[in-house]
């Protein structure tokens, strides 16, 4: 008997796929443009604000603030004017398939584009230190973020204060021959990046916060780490000043110990010669007494008892005078641990405070 199998699906299995399919289809182009609208994906779609933002952030390593806006697509930067314009492409080094909008924070009050030096610590040895254009930036952002209403430039909603953004402006959504849309118009505020779009709005946008950028550098350990180095450089120097102090100190005490040793020396001398004058004394008193057959036996009495006297004035004397050299010889030992402790500690304070400068100099490096 000859069996017939079947091969591949029924009508009605491939019907059910391809309406499957058609649905799936329909859904995904529906929701295409709610898809291409979030944020996240524009940034990850556009190469523009890729490129732009890698560059804006070379430029801050390397000179410490933001560039000021070009007066037209492609240009450089031009600080004499307007914090409004397009992001200058030849002070970046960069070319872009599509110039972008710039907008950066920059007045007379709070600027990020022209930065004085913010960031002095202070060694109490009152060295100069060199300055630190990435530190100095890290601060400039602090004090952008506390800068509220007063911020140069900020989100038209809540006034949250903005570091700088690029805009690509897009097609005229609204049809009022204005490529930037709505609260883009303002001069010193932005939409923000996460806002819902609606009709009449297609900018595409990236607003970067000073928090958030500070952040992004690594500006707290860098400013943490360079307080410590700071803090570390201040108490090596207080303990080489202490050190040295110390050294004076124990010259002092060799000096002292010196001139006791040299007053000891006299006295031995002058006790040596007592004793010397006490002994012949006493060989005249005893000569005296031969040739008078005795009748100055007081007179050699009194010899013998200065010559006893001289000898324990002698005796002490030998023996303060070895005292004082030992307290001498222990004086140069102290002295010499001193000064052995004052050189580690001005290698100590040397070390600290060539980390202080290199972590000035590196700056927001990572």
């Amino acid at each position: 008997m000859t069996r017939h199998y079947q091969k591949g699906g029924s009508l009605l299995e491939l019907t059910l796929v391809l309406v499957i399919m058609g649905a799936m289809g329909a859904s995904t182009w529906l929701m295409l443009p709610r898809i291409m609208a979030m944020p996240a994906l524009q940034r990850l779609l556009s190469s523009d604000m890729q490129i732009a933002e890698t560059a804006l952030r070379g430029y801050i390593h390397l000179h410490g603030e933001l560039p000021c806006p070009a007066t037209g697509p492609g240009g450089g930067q031009s600080c004499s004017g307007s914090q409004v314009g397009w992001l200058p492409e030849r002070t970046l080094g960069i070319v872009l398939e599509h110039p972008l909008r710039y907008r950066v924070a920059g007045d007379s009050s709070v600027s990020l584009t022209q930065i004085p030096r913010l960031y002095t610590p202070k060694l109490l040895s009152g060295e100069a230190l060199p300055a630190s254009g990435g530190l100095d930036f890290c601060r400039a952002l602090q004090g952008l973020a506390t800068a509220g209403e007063a911020a140069p430039l900020r989100t038209a909603i809540n006034d949250l204060p903005v570091a700088y953004a690029l805009i690509d402006a897009g097609e005229d959504a609204a049809g009022d021959t204005t490529l930037q849309d709505a609260d883009n118009r303002n001069p010193d505020e932005l939409a923000l990046e996460g806002e819902a779009k609606r009709f009449g709005f297609d900018d595409r946008q990236r607003v970067v916060g000073p928090l958030e950028l500070h952040a992004q550098l690594g500006c707290t350990q860098s400013l943490s780490r360079t307080q410590v180095a700071v803090l570390s450089a201040n108490a090596a120097y207080d303990l080489d000043r202490m050190a040295e102090e110390y050294v004076e100190f124990r010259e002092f005490v060799l000096r002292v110990r010196r001139f006791n040793e040299d007053a000891a020396e006299t006295d031995f001398w002058f006790a040596t010669a007592n004793m010397a004058i006490a002994a012949a004394s006493q060989a005249s008193a005893i000569s005296v007494a031969v040739n008078t057959d005795g009748l100055t036996a007081k007179l050699i009495g009194m010899a013998a008892a200065n010559v006893a006297v001289a000898s324990v004035q002698l005796g002490f004397a030998a023996k303060n005078w070895s005292d004082t050299g030992a307290e001498t010889a222990l004086a140069v030992q102290h002295l010499m641990a001193a000064r052995a402790y004052k050189f580690h500690t001005s290698a100590q304070r040397s070390h600290s405070r060539n980390r202080v400068i290199a972590s000035l100099l590196k700056g927001i490096e990572p």
